[in-house]
């Protein structure tokens, strides 16, 4: 695994507020793993980041399905619930995180 730069980080938190995040929170951090914490259309999602040798990932989970003291980047990734998404980069792949939010959200608002 890659680390992050961190411009990496700022430029994926801003695009994710400017694109209708109410807040992001970083809640766990390691050289191969971020994990934040957003607030979408009143619900808390589970954001992991992480950056590999050819992509970049992440894994979207509904917070409440997970609890508290299990939001940490080594668990999330083994948590069932939860889907991922893939892209060549930082860009892409915040656009697939936030139609996968807006699909959760839909999902949860019916």
């Amino acid at each position: 695994m890659n680390k992050f730069e961190p411009h990496d980080i700022t430029s994926i938190r801003n695009t994710l507020i400017n694109s209708g995040f109410e807040k992001i929170y970083t809640i766990d951090e390691n050289p191969w793993c971020i994990l934040l914490l957003g607030i979408y259309g009143g619900n808390q999602y589970l954001i992991l980041l992480a950056k590999g040798d050819l992509s970049w990932y992440s894994k979207v989970v509904p917070a409440a399905n997970v609890l508290e003291p299990y939001w940490r980047c080594n668990y999330i990734v083994y948590v069932p619930e939860g889907l991922y998404v893939f892209a060549d980069n930082a860009p892409t792949l915040v656009e697939k995180i936030i139609s996968l939010v807006k699909k959760f959200s839909r999902v949860s608002n019916r």
